[in-house]
């Protein structure tokens, strides 16, 4: 009796519910790794609403908006912008020299279409916070290169530990 090449039925079964193993190893691996994303988004969400919260009842203000009195602003506290201020000037350099907001108790506004005024404000409140110490980094306090309403990750916004993402 004579052997032909070639797989048996069984060999081919094997192989069949090994590849099945290997995909249903993936499928769960990313879904585990997208759920270990959304986790550490959302620490870092409950993490800046602390740090907003903090700095509210340290400054009895919101960050970017505090105006504050004589000597108690951020100008004060930490310098002035040295282009001066508001700036709306695309910087790549943060820097802890800062401008004060309007206090009128909300960070920045925007119209019923949604288009950004004293867009500034949005910026400065992450550089505000940074300089409270409240969380990591330094940043410009001022808009992207793309305009007023241009976050740039690590620049005027944080970096999330999410690779790509920021705030």
């Amino acid at each position: 009796m004579k052997y032909k090449d070639g797989f048996t039925l069984l060999e081919m079964s094997i192989v069949l519910a090994l590849i099945g193993l290997l995909i249903a190893a993936i499928v769960v691996g990313n879904s585990m790794v997208r759920a270990a994303q959304l986790q550490t988004m959302l620490a870092e969400y409950d993490s800046y609403v602390k740090a907003i919260k903090q700095f509210q009842d340290k400054y009895l203000a919101l960050p970017g908006d505090m105006l504050g009195t004589a000597g108690y602003q951020p100008t004060d506290m930490w310098g002035t912008d040295p282009v001066g201020c508001p700036d709306s000037t695309y910087s790549a350099t943060p820097y802890t020299t800062t401008c004060n907001g309007d206090g009128n108790g909300t960070i920045g506004n925007s119209d019923a279409n949604g288009t950004l005024s004293v867009s500034t404000e949005w910026w400065r409140a992450w550089q505000h916070l940074a300089n409270a110490g409240l969380i990591p980094g330094q940043f410009t306090g001022v808009q992207g290169s793309g305009g007023a309403q241009e976050a740039k990750i690590g620049v005027n916004v944080p970096a999330s530990a999410v690779k790509g993402g920021g705030w």
